[in-house]
């Protein structure tokens, strides 16, 4: 599964976009929005979003992902860590609960 991460800023708030491939040949997509706070550009909670792009995988192709890439936009380098930080537990919480 390749899911790609980003976040555009609207003059009332901000919008996290995640998509999500959910079949073999990366041509089927599963996308979800985030509406945040105006300027955030770190992502506090996904796991509501992943929660739905698993789920639409699962459902798909009756079992979940061996493998899993995530593209990260529109962050720079130094915001690198505070990103690993605050959006990577939710990754981990997801996997955490559907895989074991």
């Amino acid at each position: 599964m390749l899911i790609g991460i980003d976040v555009t800023h609207k003059p009332k708030n901000s919008i996290a976009g995640i998509v999500a491939t959910y079949n073999d040949s990366l041509m089927q997509y599963n996308s979800q929005y985030l509406i945040q706070g105006k300027g955030q550009e770190l992502i506090d909670d996904l796991y509501p979003a992943l929660c739905k792009i698993f789920a639409a995988y699962e459902m798909k192709n009756g079992c979940l992902p061996e493998h899993i890439i995530i593209y990260r936009d529109g962050v720079g380098e130094q915001m690198r860590e505070l990103v690993l930080d605050r959006e990577i537990p939710s990754l981990s919480k997801i996997i955490t609960d559907l895989y074991h």
